[in-house]
């Protein structure tokens, strides 16, 4: 009996190389009240606003609390990480969510450079690590808040990629 070739390459093929964990836990918490108080007031809706209410009004307040319920417990799950598939040798940016796992492949012999770019948005400081391809766009791989973890990622990827 044949056996059914795998879709996907073994996750053994991943060789991770950031990963951002999961939201913090006083954020999450912090967002429970907001998650219930968005399905109460779906549920209110739905019993009592359906026959007293405009049909566009009503749909519009169902979709909102529906989106920010969805918000709230998406905060859950949300997780991101770069890995490095050896075997395709490509660089892997894996997004995890409530509604499953994503992947957005870049070839590493698509990849002339990879940056490190200061940034400062009001009290805080923060540097995003970046690809440049050799097509000359740049792809924005993730935003990290501390200086030297910022450096080893992407000396991490000049490494394994095998760039400058």
């Amino acid at each position: 009996m044949k056996r059914p070739l795998p879709i996907a390459p073994s996750a053994s093929t991943y060789r991770p190389l950031h990963d951002t964990g999961p939201i913090p836990l006083l954020v999450r918490i912090a967002t429970l009240p907001f998650a219930a108080l968005s399905v109460m007031a779906l549920y209110q809706m739905l019993r009592d606003g359906a026959p007293r209410a405009e049909y566009g009004r009503l749909l519009i307040g169902l979709v909102a609390s529906a989106l920010l319920a969805l918000l709230f417990v998406q905060l859950w799950f949300w997780r991101s990480s770069i890995l490095f598939d050896t075997e395709q040798r490509a660089l892997v940016q894996r997004h995890r969510g409530l509604f499953g796992v994503s992947d957005r492949r870049t070839p590493a012999s698509d990849v002339a450079q990879v940056v490190v770019r200061a940034g400062r948005m009001r009290a805080y400081s923060f540097w995003d690590v970046e690809l440049v391809l050799t097509s000359g766009r740049r792809g924005w791989l993730t935003r990290i808040h501390d200086e030297q973890q910022a450096q080893k990622l992407a000396r991490a990827l000049t490494e394994t990629i095998g760039v400058r």
